[in-house]
């Protein structure tokens, strides 16, 4: 079986979910009305169950959730007067680019000032540290 870690192009990069992506996964997972459409807000042991499940799809199977960023920065979107949304990217150190059109509406455009601080950085997952996990 072939394992990729990770996607490139001179665009975009695709990661594999992995632990070390916790901070994030949680922050995003934990917000009410970003998680709207996905069946709401996930509680914190929800959240570990759904990043490990992941983690096991990626070693048992080679195949699971992958999270793209531009290359080499971040970015993330919400719909114009989302405050909620936008608080969370503010939180974890995007910063205000752009007002946009995306899908036919106006949106906020944040890009993260310093890729790799506070997406990436490695968190102890509750349960066990990241090395306990695949």
């Amino acid at each position: 079986m072939i394992s990729l870690d990770t996607v490139e192009t001179h665009r975009l990069r695709g990661e594999r979910v992995r632990p070390r992506h916790w901070g994030f996964w949680w922050s995003m997972g934990a917000d009410p009305v970003l998680m709207a459409t996905q069946g709401g807000a996930w509680a914190e042991e929800q959240a570990r169950e759904k990043l490990l499940w992941n983690c096991d799809q990626w070693a048992r199977h080679g195949h699971g959730q992958w999270l793209f960023f531009l290359n080499p920065s971040v970015v993330a979107l919400t719909l114009v007067g989302n405050r909620r949304p936008e608080r969370v990217m503010q939180k974890l150190g995007f910063s205000f680019e752009a007002e946009i059109t995306h899908a036919g509406l106006p949106h906020v455009l944040y890009r993260l000032a310093h890729p790799g601080h506070g997406v990436e950085r490695s968190v102890d997952l509750p349960g066990g540290p990241p090395s306990a996990h695949p």
